[in-house]
């Protein structure tokens, strides 16, 4: 049985520019995304939020 029907896609995008997570532990996803990922700390204004960025996008 096949499906015939069209799909449409989106439109490729440039990047993600601002994306805000939730995480239950900052040091933990702070080492993933810094380590791993290679972004970089663009600003921490208190000890439960970071601001990060690789350049484009950005992480809060």
């Amino acid at each position: 049985m096949s499906n015939d029907k069209q799909v449409a896609r989106p439109s490729p995008t440039s990047g993600l520019r601002h994306v805000a997570l939730f995480v239950p532990d900052l040091a933990q996803a702070l080492d993933f995304y810094v380590r791993l990922l290679g972004m970089s700390v663009e600003w921490q204004p208190d000890e439960d939020n970071v601001y990060l960025t690789s350049g484009n996008d950005n992480l809060a």
